[in-house]
């Protein structure tokens, strides 16, 4: 949540033009965590690297799912408008994830949030979603396993093996 709570420090300082360059310079000087993919973004941005390549350069990290927590606040800033909430997650995801999976996972889970505030049937709402991402991606491959895992009637450790075997 405290990144969630920079990104609004952002907008309210410099509007809503807001890019990845821009945000790098917010989470370099107030984002506090130093381990994991935060860790690595800090160094590469103190370094003189920006996003992507703060996301990218040496980060083991950049699958891990840390950047999709953070996709709520585009889709309330954009509610109904999945296109503008997946391009504010984009720019906020590629600063400590570059391009891995963990930016594929917040453009996602933005489109999905934003989209719901006016679609209620939850397929339509997924296919949404999937549309923003590369369909040949982890992220994408993940979610049509639980889908068909779903639609095979398997349980949720049949899913889970699935998923982990993919």
């Amino acid at each position: 949540m405290d990144i969630q709570l920079l990104w609004l420090v952002a907008l309210e300082e410099q509007g809503v033009a807001i890019d990845a360059h821009m945000l790098g310079e917010y989470f370099l000087h107030f984002v506090t965590p130093f381990w994991a993919e935060y860790g690595m973004a800090k160094v590469n941005l103190a370094s003189g690297l920006h996003p992507p390549l703060s996301g990218l350069v040496n980060n083991p990290y950049k699958h891990s799912c840390r950047a999709f927590i953070r996709s709520e606040i585009w889709a309330c800033l954009a509610p109904g408008c999945p296109e503008l909430a997946v391009k504010m997650a984009y720019q906020d995801a590629i600063i400590d994830h570059g391009d891995g999976e963990g930016t594929f996972a917040e453009m996602f889970t933005a489109a999905l949030e934003s989209a719901a505030f006016v679609v209620n049937d939850v397929r339509e709402l997924i296919d949404i979603a999937l549309s923003y991402i590369p369909r040949d991606c982890g992220t994408a491959s993940a979610i049509q396993d639980v889908i068909s895992s779903y639609d095979a009637g398997k349980t949720w450790r049949e899913a889970r093996d699935t998923l982990l075997a993919g």
